[in-house]
């Protein structure tokens, strides 16, 4: 055999033109050689009209490169790993790392980037499983996430897939519209008491000038007792965070964007003199300017990380909106 022909393509998968319009997906799940945990590589894509590929060449090795594809539109990849029990995930829990997740640092896949060339290990004809249709792709993915006992683990990816892929690219399991409807509300949850920060802030920057209404030496006493219902409302949010699949996306206390950088105002502590003992020193001296510089870091913050969540909640709201038609269209 001639080194040309031993270098020929070897196709991994294809779908003809009957495809056309139809979503593929690839996905391999796995446990860690030392079974501590396990990790998966999940991508799918709508199928053009003229039908699609996957392939790849033999390096000189014998072994397949990079795969590369065509007639793939709109691509979304996700990678994941966790523990198989969620205690064992600690205080960091499980990791969801998005390829098209807005902003992240390698940018949005386009239409003419390959099928899972991003992907490790590389999609290869005996790795992974291959499945075709939004409720087969999802179906397939929820079964061996079973199999590999992280069946918990799967209303994470599937919100996380949802969130990455474009609005007409979500695929929509309608069995999830109940789980759906109650990452909804927690989101909701969280918004609400982000607000109730942004309230708090912005009645005590009032409080500190000659439009609050306070006396000097009333003015300490209300900082105090506004951080405390800031410390509260951060307290609600990271119970919410226990419960909402998507609390990896939401930002919390020390947000970069916001410019904050230690040492700061931190609603993140009981311990008072740490969160905000210099700001109330200050103000015992008359002295307001360390409490409204750490107010409105806090405030540009909490704008922030308001926007995120706001985004999150919009997705899942369109989410539930397509789960709800498909549990029509079952009917």
């Amino acid at each position: 055999m001639s080194n040309a022909s031993a270098r020929e393509k070897v196709v991994i998968q294809s779908y003809g033109p009957e495809f056309a319009g139809e979503y593929a997906g690839w996905m391999n799940i796995e446990e860690y050689a030392d079974n501590s945990g396990v990790r998966g590589d999940i991508v799918y894509a709508k199928i053009s009209g003229a039908g699609a590929e996957v392939h790849a060449v033999p390096l000189s090795t014998g072994e397949l490169g990079l795969p590369s594809s065509s007639g793939f539109m709109s691509p979304v990849s996700l990678q994941f790993s966790t523990a198989k029990n969620i205690e064992q995930n600690g205080k960091w829990g499980p990791e969801l790392r998005a390829i098209q997740a807005p902003g992240a640092h390698w940018g949005r896949w386009t239409q003419q980037d390959t099928f899972g060339d991003r992907i490790h290990p590389p999609i290869a004809p005996e790795v992974g499983t291959w499945a075709i249709g939004d409720r087969e792709i999802l179906k397939a993915i929820k079964e061996q996430m079973q199999a590999k006992d992280i069946g918990w683990f799967y209303a994470n990816v599937y919100h996380m897939l949802a969130y990455i892929a474009e609005e007409e690219d979500i695929l929509a399991d309608p069995e999830m519209y109940s789980e759906t409807a109650i990452q909804l509300s927690a989101v909701t949850s969280h918004i609400t008491t982000l607000e109730d920060i942004d309230s708090a802030d912005t009645i005590m920057q009032r409080d500190l000038t000659i439009f609050g209404g306070l006396s000097p030496k009333q003015v300490p006493e209300a900082f105090k007792q506004s951080r405390q219902r800031v410390r509260e409302s951060e307290k609600t949010i990271e119970t919410l965070s226990k419960i909402i699949t998507l609390s990896s996306l939401l930002p919390g206390i020390g947000y970069r964007p916001s410019g904050r950088s230690w040492p700061y105002m931190d609603a993140s502590t009981d311990d008072e003199n740490r969160a905000f003992g210099r700001e109330l020193a200050a103000l015992q001296n008359k002295d307001v300017s360390p409490a409204m510089h750490e107010l409105r870091r806090e405030l540009s913050e909490v704008e922030g990380r308001l926007e995120v969540a706001d985004l999150v909640r919009q997705r899942l709201g369109i989410l539930a909106t397509k789960e709800l038609a498909a549990n029509i269209n079952v009917a």
